[in-house]
């Protein structure tokens, strides 16, 4: 009884590390293909490289509120801008908050 157990605990962990060995190769495979990086060039309305991204509700600049808004009775945006405009748009929204 102890050698077929002894036999048996060989074989699973000699197929643990065939197992093992093939996770490793797949994963690796898998890192290579997802650390490729690529950059979708996107221009801001001014003519600047867009970077930000704003959401427009009903034609208002919103910087509140959800994350991801998907909303079916208002008319929800997403615009790509540069810095400048973004920062000047967010400006805009808060001074208008303080009125």
């Amino acid at each position: 009884m102890k050698k077929v157990t002894i036999s048996l605990f060989y074989k699973l962990i000699y197929q643990l590390r065939k197992k093992r060995s093939q996770w490793d190769t797949t994963d690796i495979s898998l890192q290579k293909r997802t650390s490729k990086k690529e950059e979708m060039k996107t221009i801001c309305t001014c003519g600047r490289k867009a970077i930000c991204n704003c959401r427009k509700v009903n034609g208002q600049f919103v910087f509140e509120g959800e994350q991801v808004a998907i909303d079916l009775e208002n008319d929800v945006q997403y615009v790509s801008m540069c810095p400048q405009c973004y920062f000047k748009a967010r400006r805009a929204f808060y001074a208008a908050r303080k009125n």
